[in-house]
């Protein structure tokens, strides 16, 4: 349910964006805006008080975010908060950015692997995904060492499994069956 609002948002912000040079401009804000509520805990709850009045919680967002929001932003953003949905922000802003990765052509790719990749395998790595699924990979590498060797790759709703382990449960799935 919630994944459901915080998409009819960003879809919703998205298309008031307007052209594709606002669009990005305004994803760029909104990444500010995610580190800023990373960076700041309490800015969250600030945001979710329900006894605050929209006003005092617009000035607190307004006091960490640096420039000054653009006005589709800022009013976005009233409305969030009016509508006592602050709660969903991080996700509207996720999902902003997936919709603008798509209207570029490129989608997410969650990269796990227990080195760094080296810039050779990415490329690799980028040029494969396109081939095989038609997209350009945006890559977010997160190094786990705890996988032996190999990787996880997360495109959309797939989960591909190329680790040695992944590899060893399938043989032993297969002897079994």
């Amino acid at each position: 349910m919630e994944s459901l609002i915080a998409e009819k948002y960003a879809l919703a912000l998205f298309e008031a964006a307007g052209d594709a040079k606002a669009k990005a401009a305004l994803g760029q804000e909104l990444s500010g805006l995610h580190r800023a509520l990373a960076a700041q805990s309490e800015l969250g709850n600030v945001l979710e008080h329900p006894r605050l009045p929209v006003a005092d919680k617009l000035a607190a967002l307004g006091a960490v975010l640096s420039p000054k929001p653009s006005p589709i932003l800022e009013r976005f953003l009233g409305l969030l908060i009016d509508k006592k949905r602050a709660k969903h922000l991080s996700q509207v802003v996720e999902e902003y950015q997936k919709l603008l990765l798509a209207s570029e052509g490129k989608a997410p790719v969650r990269v796990l692997t227990p080195t760094a990749l080296t810039a050779a395998q990415r490329d690799a790595l980028v040029k494969r995904v396109k081939d095989q699924f038609g997209v350009t990979a945006e890559l977010r590498e997160e190094v786990r060492p705890d996988l032996v060797g190999g990787m996880i790759l997360y495109l959309g709703e797939k989960r591909l499994d190329a680790t040695v382990l992944g590899q060893l449960e399938r043989l032993k799935q297969e002897l079994m069956s």
